[in-house]
């Protein structure tokens, strides 16, 4: 990824694209040029700052912010798991994990469906 201590940018592309991380790594991108006041020649900040989200990635974007939004990105999560039965098993896993899961986080049943709704301790 490194080319004489640059970014290498159609590499970063090749994997954001393989793992359909597109809009983070252009959100991610935008904030630190931003941030650290980086110039907005490089390549990879020119395709960040022009990058448009459709309307489904602005949603799993947005699903990482507000008041629920680990249960909402872990709702949406299931997009990016390929075969209906892998999905399956993922959200089974959500919405009902093991009591071994549980137990080890000091959590009982229905603490988490509790605090989804507010009503369970932060």
């Amino acid at each position: 990824m490194l080319v004489g201590g640059g970014v290498d940018e159609d590499d970063v592309l090749v994997w954001a694209r393989r793992w359909r991380a597109e809009p983070a790594v252009a959100l991610a991108v935008r904030r630190a040029s931003d941030d650290l006041g980086l110039g907005s020649d490089h390549p990879l900040i020119v395709w960040a700052r022009s990058y448009r989200p459709d309307p489904l990635e602005r949603l799993v974007l947005a699903s990482y912010r507000g008041r629920a939004r680990g249960y909402t990105s872990q709702a949406l999560s299931v997009l990016a798991i390929s075969g209906w039965r892998n999905r399956w098993d993922y959200a089974r896993a959500v919405v009902r994990p093991s009591r071994d899961y549980l137990e080890a986080r000091g959590f009982r049943r229905g603490d988490r469906v509790r605090r989804a709704l507010g009503r369970g301790p932060r």
